[in-house]
């Protein structure tokens, strides 16, 4: 096949591609439709994951720190019955009485 350069590499039917032609270079964007998607939509869209992901840190860590706060997850209060709910929410109330007052 002969000998290849830093810059290229061979694909699987042996057509030699050139990295240094096929990079992507920065580019105004001239599409008015494309310049929207890239500068506002996908901008939204990662402000949104970031704050979901924030949101729920929080209740990430708590499931961690121990069986204590489990039954607060919504997959694990759709199997327990509601005496067993309220159970597990007495048990917490006891630790953290100082927090949560009994209702």
């Amino acid at each position: 096949m002969g000998e290849l350069n830093q810059n290229s590499q061979v694909n699987a039917i042996g057509a030699r591609r050139n990295f240094t032609t096929s990079r992507s270079r920065d580019c105004r964007l001239t599409d008015p439709v494309l310049a929207f998607k890239v500068d506002v939509f996908y901008q939204l869209i990662d402000v949104a994951l970031k704050q979901l992901e924030l949101r729920f840190e929080g209740q990430r860590q708590v499931a961690e720190f121990g069986e204590l706060f489990k039954f607060l997850f919504p997959h694990t209060m759709l199997k327990l019955s509601d005496a067993e709910l309220e159970t597990e929410a007495r048990n917490l109330q006891m630790v953290y009485s100082a927090d949560l007052g009994e209702t």
